[in-house]
């Protein structure tokens, strides 16, 4: 496998204009400062083979009575009826990520789901997004901090937005008065709440693990090796 490749990317930023079908205030969302940026993606800093290493930085925002969170999406498929994987890093704040996965097979619904969990992550903790889950990720840090993540995925992996786009959003909407199920999926199970888990150690980065040890990340080109 060729040697890791870096480079400076200009950062992509998702601004309010983009998510306001996303939030559960229709109200806040019509009147609020369409430029406002939401977060900011740099994509590609750092890539391996296959793989590819982003960083984002999601802001301290409240969206109404919402937290600040990503538009969300689902992976495309790999193979064998398997999307493509991803693994995260907490680097600074903490973070929240929204997992989902819908009804799959003849008849299944888009708007079914058979899961829904909740994750915790503070900096250092490591996170794998599993193949056929769509996952939103949500700065509800307290105190109020900026949150930066890193991720690894394949390149091959393409985002689908289509779904969360026409169900207005994840499964649930995260508020200052908690969870909320947004009416506009058919079934929605009950959300599992818990803390990030990893075998790997904080002192270890995703960033040296990909740059000293991708033969260990090959199943996120290949979620067949998972």
């Amino acid at each position: 496998m060729d040697g890791i490749s870096e480079g400076i990317i200009p950062p992509s930023v998702r601004r309010l204009r983009e998510m306001r079908g996303l939030l559960c205030d229709a109200r806040f969302a019509a009147r609020a400062d369409s430029q406002t940026p939401l977060y900011y993606m740099h994509r590609a800093i750092a890539r391996r083979g296959p793989l590819r290493y982003d960083i984002t930085v999601i802001p301290p925002l409240m969206l109404g009575p919402e937290y600040n969170k990503t538009a969300g999406h689902y992976h495309s498929l790999a193979r064998r009826g398997l999307s493509y994987p991803e693994v995260y890093e907490v680097l600074h704040g903490s973070a929240t990520y929204l997992l989902q996965m819908k009804r799959r097979g003849k008849g299944a619904r888009k708007d079914e789901l058979v899961d829904a969990m909740l994750i915790e992550a503070e900096a250092g903790d490591k996170l794998l997004v599993p193949p056929n889950y769509g996952h939103v990720t949500i700065n509800r840090s307290k105190p109020p901090t900026t949150l930066i993540m890193a991720n690894i995925v394949s390149d091959r992996c393409e985002s689908d937005y289509s779904d969360y786009e026409r169900l207005h959003g994840a499964c649930y909407y995260l508020t200052k008065k908690g969870a909320i199920k947004n009416p506009n999926y058919g079934k929605v199970p009950e959300l599992r709440k818990q803390r990030a888990s990893s075998p790997l150690p904080p002192s270890l980065s995703l960033y040296g693990l990909l740059a000293n040890n991708s033969r260990s990340l090959k199943f996120l080109d290949d979620p067949q090796l998972l």
